[in-house]
C-alpha cells in the first residue's frame, strides 16, 4: 500500500548529506579559532561567528540604511527585510538634527532555496561593515536570514547614538539540527507564546521547533478526520489547523523547521480518551491529572490501530511539511497494559518478539512504514533504538549521553538532549559545558569476579515503580559498582559499609544521589536519591560470588567516536517540558539560558570553552531578547506585584527574589503537586528564576576576592551587596501582610538578612586578618545550613559563596 514510498529514497541521501560536516554549508567540527581574543572581547554576539575581524570605525545607523541592491529573489528574504527595517526603526534613538545620507545596504544570495526547508540547507553568510556601507552575501536565503539577525545583535546604542562596528564576519553553523522542544501538552501554550519564542529562536540561530503535541494530559491539534482527539483530549485548549498554518508559516519565514511530535505508543491517554478501542486495556480512559509514567498504551497487535494512524498521519503531513515526524516512543510503562492483556502476550510469543521491547520495535517498524507512505521519516526518543530499526531515522538521546554514542555507532543519525533539559533549571554554565562529541560523566566499572553482589531492586515513586539492578564489586574497603535503572547505568563513585548498612554515592547526569540500604539476609531495603527526590526501594539478592550458579554481570562499554560515527551527530535540542511551566512563566524558563545551547550548536568548538565570556555576552543577549518581545524580563515586575498583593513598592521584594532560584530537577513536584497542575503558575517558585544573575555575580566576586592575596579588588562590591541584603528585611517585612505566601517570603527574607550579616562578619575578619571565634563559626554554620535548605520550592544560591567567606574567616 506504499504508493509513495519511492519518495522516501530521497530522504536517505538527504540525511547523509546532513551528516557530512565537511561540506561547505556546515562548519567542520574541529577548527582553530578565527577570532582574536581582543576582538572577541568587543563582541556581544550569541552565537559567536566562525570568523570575525574588527576594523577601525563604525557605521552610523541613526539615519537608517538605503537598500541599494537585493539580489536574492526569495519571498522569505523580502519579508525579512521588511521586518528588519521595522526593527531598525524601533531601535533608532530620537536624535534631532542628524545630517547626511543613509549608508548603503546590499544583500545577495547565490542561489534559490526550495519552498520547504530541508534538514540541511546552506546557512552560511558573509557580512562586511564599513563606515559608509554594509554588505551581506550568502549562498542561500537562509544565510541572509541569519546575517540579518547578526546585524541586529551587533547594533550598539546609547540615548543619542546607534552604530555597528566596522568588521568582517564569515559564518556558518557547526550542526545542521539546532532545536528547541516545547511541550504544549502538560500545560497549554497559546499560539502567541509559540510565535514570540520563534522570534527568539531566530535571534540566536536555532532552526528547529519541536512541538510536543500529545501526551497523557492533552492532545493539542485539531483533527478533522478524528475530531474527538481534540474535542475530548484537550480540555478545550488546542491549535486549530489555521493556528498550525500560522505557526509553520511564521517559522518558515525565519528559517525554522517545525517538527511535530505525537507520542506513541505510551503517553497516549489523550488519544484513548477519545478512541478507547485503540488501547491495550478495557478502558475507559481519562486525561491524566498528575505527571509521570502512566499505564495507558496503544495496542500494537490490532490492525485497526495502524489503519487509524495511517489516516491520522495522512492528515497531519498536510499541516506539517517537514520531512521528519517525531513518534515519541519513550517511557512505555513497566506496568503497561500489555502485561495484563493475554492476547498481546500471545502475540509476543507467536512472533518470537523480545518481550515488550520487541513489541515496541514491531510497532515502530509499522509506524515507520506508515510515515514512508507520506515521504516522511521518524524521529524518536532513544527508547526506540532496537535491533530491527532501519534508516532513515533520527534518535533523540535524552536518558544519557551514552545513548547518543550508541545510536551513531549503530549507524543512525542522532541529536542530543541529555544535559539540555531546561526544566531541570540548571545554570547556563552547565548547559554550555555539554559538548555533543564528548561523553560526560564517564566512570570505568571494573568487574571483580572474586567479590561481587547483585540485587534486583524496585524503587517506588508515588504510585509508580522503577525497576533496576544494583551491583557492587570489590571488598568492603574498595567497593565500586553500578545502579542500572531502565537501561541507564549510573556508576557508584564511593561506598561505605557499616555493619548491615550500605551507603553509596550514585553518579548521574541529574546530579549525585545517595543510596542507603540495610541488608537482611538476601534482602536490601532503604532509600535512594534520584532527580532531587529521596525514594524508598526494596530489593532481593539475585547473584554474587557467594551464590553458586550465578555469573558476574557485564556492562557495555561506550567506545569512542570514530570520524564516521561523529559525523552522524546532526545536532541537538534544548527541551522545555511543561509539568511545572505555564504560558506566563515559560519565557523565563527558556531564556536567556537557551542562547548558551544555541552557541554550542552553532559556533566552532574552539570558541565555546570560555564560560565567563559566555556570561558576559549572555547578559547583553538577555536584554536584546527582551527588546525583541520575549517576556522573561518584562513580565517580572508584574509577577512581583501579584505576589505582594498591594500597591506598595516592589523593590524590597525584588531584592529578595532576585537572589532566589527555583529548586532543581524534579524537586518542584514534591511541593504541593496540585499547585503545579494549575493553568497559571504564580507562586514564589514561579516568579523566581532558574538561575539568579545576582547570586552568580556575587559568587564570582567572592571567588575573585578569595583568590586575591591583597584582598582589595572585590571587597567594596561584596560589602555593598551584603549590606543591601542584610538591611532589606527591615524594608520588606512591613509589606507582607497581604502577600501571597507571606510567611514563606518573610522566612526567606530573614534567612537572607541573617546570612548577609554572617558574610559581613566573615569579611571583616578576613580583612582584619583575625580569625572568628570557634563558637561564632559553629553558630554561623548552623544558621547557614538552615538558610541553604529549600523552602517554598526555592533556594538561595548565594549561601555557598557566603559559606566560602566563613570558611576562610574561620
Amino acid at each position: 500500500m506504499r504508493t509513495r514510498s519511492g519518495l522516501v529514497v530521497l530522504l536517505v541521501p538527504l540525511l547523509l548529506l546532513a551528516l557530512r560536516a565537511a561540506d561547505a554549508q556546515v562548519e567542520p567540527r574541529n577548527t582553530p579559532p578565527r577570532i582574536l581574543s581582543s576582538d572577541r572581547a568587543e563582541l556581544h554576539l550569541m552565537p559567536l561567528p566562525v570568523a570575525a575581524e574588527l576594523n577601525a570605525g563604525s557605521l552610523d545607523l541613526r539615519r537608517g540604511l538605503s537598500t541599494v541592491g537585493v539580489r536574492c529573489p526569495d519571498a522569505r528574504v523580502a519579508r525579512a527585510l521588511v521586518r528588519f527595517g521595522r526593527q531598525l526603526a524601533q531601535m533608532r534613538p530620537r536624535t534631532p538634527g542628524v545630517r547626511g545620507g543613509r549608508a548603503a545596504f546590499s544583500v545577495s544570495c547565490a542561489r534559490r532555496a526550495g519552498s520547504i526547508q530541508q534538514p540541511v540547507e546552506d546557512e552560511s553568510y558573509t557580512l562586511t561593515v564599513r563606515p559608509v556601507e554594509l554588505t551581506l552575501s550568502a549562498q542561500t536565503p537562509y544565510g541572509v536570514l541569519h546575517g540579518l539577525e547578526t546585524i541586529l545583535q551587533l547594533i550598539e546604542r546609547t540615548d543619542s547614538t546607534m552604530s555597528v562596528p566596522a568588521l568582517t564576519i564569515e559564518d556558518r553553523p557547526r550542526f545542521p539540527w539546532r532545536g528547541l522542544m516545547i511541550d504544549v501538552s502538560r500545560h497549554w501554550m497559546p499560539t502567541e507564546v509559540i510565535l514570540r519564542n520563534l522570534d527568539a529562536m531566530a535571534a540566536v540561530k536555532l532552526n528547529v521547533l519541536h512541538l510536543h503535541l500529545s501526551d497523557d494530559q492533552g492532545f493539542r491539534v485539531q483533527s478533522r478526520n478524528f475530531p474527538r482527539l481534540h474535542e475530548a483530549g484537550s480540555g478545550g485548549n488546542y491549535y486549530t489547523q489555521a493556528d498550525i498554518h500560522e505557526i509553520v508559516s511564521y517559522a518558515a519565514d525565519r528559517g525554522i523547521r517545525v517538527v511535530p511530535e505525537f507520542d506513541l505508543p505510551g503517553h497516549s491517554a489523550s488519544w484513548l480518551v477519545a478512541y478507547p478501542q485503540l488501547g491495550s486495556g478495557p478502558g475507559p480512559y481519562a486525561l491524566a491529572r498528575d505527571y509521570g509514567i502512566h499505564d495507558a498504551t496503544m495496542d500494537p497487535t490490532r490492525e485497526d490501530v495502524y489503519g487509524f494512524l495511517h489516516q491520522f498521519f495522512g492528515e497531519m503531513v498536510r499541516l506539517f511539511p517537514d520531512p521528519f515526524v517525531h513518534i515519541g516512543g519513550d517511557e512505555v510503562s513497566g506496568r503497561t497494559e500489555w502485561n495484563s492483556n493475554p492476547r498481546i502476550q500471545q502475540f509476543i510469543r507467536e512472533r518470537k518478539l523480545n518481550g515488550n521491547h520487541g513489541l515496541q520495535g514491531y510497532f515502530n517498524r509499522r509506524l515507520q512504514g506508515i510515515l514512508a507512505d507520506y515521504a516522511r521519516a521518524p524521529v524518536g526518543w532513544d527508547e526506540i533504538l532496537n535491533d530491527s530499526l532501519r534508516s532513515p531515522v533520527v534518535i533523540q538521546a535524552w536518558r544519557s549521553h551514552a545513548q547518543l554514542f550508541e545510536a551513531v555507532h549503530r549507524g543512525f543519525g542522532a541529536i542530543l538532549s541529555a544535559g539540555w533539559y531546561l526544566d531541570h533549571k540548571l545554570p547556563a554554565a552547565d548547559l554550555y559545558r555539554v559538548e555533543p562529541t564528548r561523553l560526560r560523566d564517564v566512570v570505568a566499572i571494573v568487574p571483580d569476579s572474586a567479590h561481587w553482589k547483585s540485587w534486583s531492586i524496585r524503587i517506588r515513586a508515588g504510585e509508580g515503580v522503577i525497576d533496576g539492578t544494583l551491583t557492587l564489586f570489590g571488598p568492603p574497603d574498595r567497593t565500586t559498582g553500578a545502579l542500572d535503572l531502565a537501561g541507564t547505568v549510573r556508576p557508584i563513585t564511593s561506598a561505605t559499609t557499616s555493619r548491615d548498612t550500605i551507603r553509596l554515592v550514585v553518579k548521574s547526569a541529574e546530579g549525585n544521589g545517595a543510596l542507603v540500604g540495610v541488608q537482611r539476609a538476601d534482602s536490601l531495603a532503604g532509600t535512594v536519591g534520584l532527580f532531587g527526590f529521596t525514594l524508598p526501594f526494596a530489593g532481593k539478592r539475585i547473584g554474587g560470588s557467594d551464590m553458586a550458579g550465578t555469573t558476574v554481570p557485564t556492562f557495555r562499554t561506550v567506545p569512542p567516536l570514530t570520524p564516521e560515527s561523529e559525523q552522524r551527530i546532526v545536532g541537538g535540542e534544548a527541551a522545555m517540558w511543561s509539568e511545572v511551566v505555564s504560558a506566563n512563566t515559560i519565557d523565563s524558563r527558556i531564556w536567556p539560558r537557551t542562547a548558551a545551547v544555541a552557541e554550542r550548536l552553532w559556533s566552532p568548538i574552539s570558541l565555546t570553552d570560555d564560560v565567563a565570556d559566555m556570561y558576559r555576552r549572555l547578559d547583553d543577549v538577555s536584554s536584546y531578547l527582551t527588546m525583541r518581545g520575549v517576556t522573561h524580563e518584562s513580565a517580572y515586575p508584574a509577577a512581583l506585584r501579584d505576589l505582594l498583593g498591594t500597591g506598595a513598592d516592589i523593590e524590597p521584594l525584588r531584592t529578595l527574589v532576585d537572589v532566589l532560584e527555583e529548586v532543581k530537577y524534579y524537586q518542584r513536584m514534591a511541593y504541593n503537586p496540585a499547585q503545579t497542575r494549575e493553568p497559571e503558575l504564580r507562586s514564589l517558585a514561579d516568579v523566581a528564576r532558574p538561575e539568579s544573575r545576582t547570586a552568580r555575580q556575587f559568587t564570582t566576586r567572592v571567588e575573585a576576592f578569595l583568590a586575591d592575596t591583597a584582598r582589595r579588588a572585590e571587597a567594596p562590591a561584596i560589602r555593598a551587596q551584603l549590606l543591601i541584603w542584610r538591611d532589606n528585611h527591615a524594608r520588606l517585612a512591613p509589606m507582607l501582610g497581604g502577600a501571597k505566601q507571606g510567611q514563606d517570603i518573610r522566612a526567606l527574607s530573614e534567612r537572607l538578612s541573617s546570612a548577609a550579616a554572617i558574610g559581613l562578619a566573615a569579611l571583616d575578619a578576613i580583612e582584619r586578618r583575625q580569625p572568628l571565634a570557634a563558637a561564632d563559626v559553629a553558630r554561623y554554620t548552623r544558621d547557614l545550613t538552615a538558610a541553604a535548605a529549600p523552602r517554598a520550592a526555592v533556594i538561595d544560591p548565594a549561601i555557598p559563596a557566603i559559606w566560602k567567606l566563613l570558611d576562610r574567616a574561620g
